[in-house]
């Protein structure tokens, strides 16, 4: 039989308990926008950082264009003193011979404080009527086979009368009337109703003779007119006009006797006119490198004696090379890991609300301090730049020039009037021209110590040995007689060439100076390496000073000895104390009155930032 079944339930599916879907804690939540607030923080300073280096590139590439800028025109301006000078000669004569022309040339030794200009000329300004007797008279005075060049008939003429230095394409340009040809005649029209100098466009020199050496040219003129002066009106500076004093350029060989050696950073190009066009390009530095492309460029016009030229900017990769690309890398590394473990923190913490808040406005407090300082530090260095530079083009161009026209008109006064003064008159001359000289001396010491806080070091490994004999052969190329001079093997240094090379000249000139009245002169130069760093020493046999005044060795200005005992502008050791602590080393002397002084100076090993080659 069968049992009674039992009844059954209508089936349910069960869920988890209640409990099991719990929304995530609060410090889990508070965690997360903790992270996720830290590594946007981390993200915006990376950007920062690297605006910062991309900002601070671009002016160091604002300021080298601008000095490369101020060198030529500083240069352009010294040529025009000289002019000046020249032209002054002719004032003070009523006839200046080719004698005189060639010596006057000689005393201003162009060749070793302009190098670069091709010669200093002189070109008469002649009518039609005047061209016969001219050259009969050039032919009498100097017993040279002179004539004008090209020939026809002309109303007016301006051949090269006087050029020097004597060399064979400067003797072929000699009679070359510069006032046929179009370009020329513009210049000197311009520079005789002036009254100053002016600039020639683009032309190709009549001294360009050797085949496939052909450079671009140009060239500057000084007005001379009849009776000295410069008369007030344009139709009386026409009727008096007696000539021109100029200077032709070969702009590849000017440029590179402007700036020393071909930037191997920045490329340039220089244009005759307000734009860039191929025609009129004067120089370049070097073709543009294919498949690099420049990350800054610009264009500066400049005003060079009422000509206007273009400069043409842009960086080559060992301007880029000079970045520090690690430091964005470095700031997005240790805000990530910051940003974790400040998570970490208040995940571990169980922070409440409140607590979080207030990090959070401490944290973005702490950003926004540290933008305004960051702010506030970038502003202070570019006004410190702009008043360095302001600084730098007024020394350069406000007192040097002065200077200038001071030595050329005493040493004029001295050689045309020598024998008409005394030997008190004589004696003033030489204490007015050594002063002179002094002065630019100590102006140029200036500008070299002032531009050393924006110079960026540029390391790369120094033969120690190579570079201090190279800086002694230099400074003791004109000393007699020599002194002893003994290096023993120096070890080899990272860093930067240039400055180094100013260090060892300082050093080595200090010595040579205050030995120079031993009986038996002797510099001796020894090295050491430690672990970590390298020491230089530089001792002389000289008249040696009291330690307790070697306090005031490195400091600007200040000196142990008078000048009357011992020249100088007490600004070599400062730059040399400098120097070495922008390389992280120090520097110390130690010496006994009487019995000479011996000069210190320690270098990191490996350089500053460790890495050869390397701009700092």
């Amino acid at each position: 039989m069968d049992s009674p079944r039992t009844p059954v339930a209508p089936s349910t599916i069960a869920g988890p308990p209640r409990h099991a879907l719990r929304p995530w804690p609060r410090s889990a939540a508070l965690a997360l926008a903790v992270l996720l607030i830290s590594l946007l923080t981390s993200l915006a300073a990376t950007r920062m950082v690297q605006t910062q280096i991309e900002e601070i590139a671009r002016q160091q590439f604002v300021t080298e264009t601008d000095d490369i800028g101020a060198a030529i025109l500083d240069r352009m301006n010294a040529i025009n003193q000289i002019l000046q000078g020249a032209a002054g000669l002719f004032d003070a004569s009523n006839y200046v011979s080719q004698k005189e022309w060639q010596q006057y040339y000689a005393a201003l030794t162009l060749q070793e404080n302009y190098p670069g200009i091709l010669g200093l000329g002189f070109a008469r300004s002649l009518t039609r009527q005047e061209l016969n007797s001219h050259e009969r008279q050039l032919r009498q005075d100097d017993a040279r086979a002179y004539s004008v060049w090209p020939e026809g008939m002309r109303g007016a003429y301006a051949p090269i009368t006087y050029l020097e230095p004597a060399t064979l394409p400067n003797r072929h340009a000699t009679g070359y009337d510069m006032y046929s040809e179009p370009v020329r005649r513009a210049a000197m029209d311009a520079a005789r109703d002036r009254g100053m100098a002016a600039l020639s466009g683009k032309v190709e020199l009549v001294q360009e003779i050797t085949p496939g050496d052909v450079q671009a040219g140009t060239l500057m003129y000084m007005p001379v007119y009849r009776g000295g002066g410069i008369p007030p009106t344009v139709g009386e500076r026409r009727a008096r006009l007696f000539g021109f004093v100029y200077s032709p350029f070969r702009m590849a060989d000017l440029m590179q006797g402007m700036l020393g050696r071909k930037p191997d950073a920045i490329r340039l190009e220089l244009y005759d006119g307000p734009e860039r066009d191929e025609g009129a390009l004067l120089y370049r530095s070097e073709p543009a490198q294919r498949g690099y492309l420049p990350s800054l460029s610009r264009s500066q016009q400049l005003e060079v004696r009422g000509r206007a030229w273009t400069a043409y900017f842009e960086t080559l990769p060992a301007f880029d090379a000079r970045r520090d690309r690690s430091k964005p890398l470095l700031t997005l590394g240790a805000g990530v890991m910051a940003s974790l473990l400040l998570s970490a923190i208040v995940w571990q913490a169980g922070a409440t609300r409140a607590r979080a808040e207030m990090l959070a406005m401490t944290m973005t407090e702490a950003l926004r301090d540290a933008m305004a300082q960051l702010e506030q530090h970038s502003t202070q260095l570019e006004a410190a730049n702009r008043e360095l530079e302001s600084f730098s083009y007024s020394v350069s161009h406000d007192l040097k020039a002065p200077l200038r026209v001071i030595d050329g008109f005493s040493r004029i006064l001295e050689e045309d009037y020598g024998e008409r003064l005394d030997a008190e008159g004589i004696r003033l001359l030489h204490v007015l021209r050594e002063n002179t000289h002094h002065m630019e001396t100590l102006i140029e010491d200036l500008l070299a110590l002032a531009r050393l806080g924006r110079h960026a070091l540029r390391l790369d490994a120094i033969d120690m040995d190579e570079l201090a004999t190279a800086a002694w052969e230099k400074l003791a190329a004109g000393l007699a007689p020599r002194p002893e001079f003994v290096l023993t093997p120096l070890p080899g240094a990272v860093a930067d060439r240039n400055l180094l090379w100013q260090v060892w000249t300082n050093l080595l000139s200090n010595a040579t100076k205050f030995s120079g009245r031993s009986a038996a002169p002797r510099i001796e130069v020894s090295g050491r390496e430690s672990a970590d760093a390298v020491e230089y020493c530089v001792r002389d046999n000289g008249v040696g000073f009291d330690m307790a005044h070697a306090d005031k060795l490195f400091a600007p200005f200040q000196r142990l000895h008078r000048v009357d005992e011992f020249p100088g502008t007490g600004i070599g050791l400062a730059i040399v104390q400098r120097i070495v602590a922008k390389h992280g080393g120090r520097v110390w002397a130690e010496s006994r009155p009487g019995e000479g002084a011996a000069f210190h100076f320690s270098l990191p090993k490996g350089g500053r930032h460790g890495t050869a080659g390397r701009s700092g």
